[in-house]
């Protein structure tokens, strides 16, 4: 009926005669003890928390995004959405594109026409009290 029996059937042979077991686990990782389990971490890889729920990030594009130009479709009806997360009401956002000022929006989000090539994006928000926050530089590809 598919290969998922076969498999199954193959491996199931194969460990007919031998005791089989769990994953082994390296001697060198951390155990950690979250929400009533043990969960194990490899100390060669930073720990790395995500941000708070009210800081401003880029959502959109996601850094390392590669999208692609429709042939069917006229260039002008392609557009890419550039969206942050907790912008205050009554801020400014200026929009970078490849180090150059693209835009000043009052809206966390804007539509981008897309173009083909390699592309950063970043965005500048100036808060109502003048305070400006940056985010993160994210690229991405058009092709």
């Amino acid at each position: 009926v598919g290969p998922a029996f076969l498999l199954r059937s193959v491996f199931g042979e194969l460990n007919r005669r031998q005791v089989s077991g769990g994953l082994y686990l390296s001697p060198d990782l951390i155990v950690k003890h979250m929400n009533g389990r043990d969960e194990f971490f490899d100390p060669s890889i930073p720990e790395t928390l995500a941000p708070e729920e009210d800081s401003i990030i880029l959502l959109s594009p996601a850094n390392g995004l590669m999208l692609a130009i429709d042939p069917r479709l006229p260039r002008s009806a392609q557009s890419y959405l550039f969206a942050l997360r907790a912008v205050p009401e009554n801020s400014k956002i200026l929009w970078i594109i490849n180090d150059k000022e693209f835009d000043v929006t009052d809206s966390p989000s804007f539509f981008w026409n897309i173009e083909k090539g390699n592309h950063k994006v970043r965005a500048e928000v100036t808060l109502p009290d003048g305070t400006i926050v940056r985010t993160d530089e994210h690229a991405f590809i058009v092709h």
